[in-house]
């Protein structure tokens, strides 16, 4: 595919379109697209299709909270998977210490349906 993505255009099918403003306007508008991590012409693009630059990247960051707590609780069950088969390493874990990691797994429950919530929230979902 010449190095580029199946979505990408080039250049001579792309019309530019010009915007006059003052340096200080374009500091601005940089700095929003920085603040983005967008280039310019990206966010420029969004704006002017009436899409929330700063909820793409919020929403990036919950999804990847999201996926880290979902991790954390897949470890938590491994652990525990070993500590209740009947292999011989588990017979060095002591009850307290199996109802420690319990208390983990559900504490990162919490964890995950609170991260759940507030992604609903600022996608404004119905509940």
């Amino acid at each position: 595919m010449n190095g580029k993505t199946k979505n990408s255009q080039r250049r001579n099918e792309l019309a530019p379109i010009k915007v006059y403003c003052n340096f200080e306007q374009r500091a601005l508008i940089q700095s929003l697209a920085a603040r983005c991590d967008m280039s310019l012409s990206t966010f420029m693009l969004k704006i002017a299709t009436s899409r929330n630059p700063l909820s793409d990247k919020k929403e990036h960051e919950e999804l990847k909270n999201l996926l880290k707590i979902n991790a954390d609780l897949g470890r938590l069950g491994g652990l525990l998977k070993l500590w209740l088969s009947n292999d011989r390493r588990s017979q060095l874990v002591g009850k307290g210490a199996l109802h420690n990691l319990l208390g983990e797994i559900s504490g990162t429950q919490c964890a995950l349906l609170d991260a759940i919530k507030r992604y609903s929230d600022s996608k404004n979902f119905n509940s």
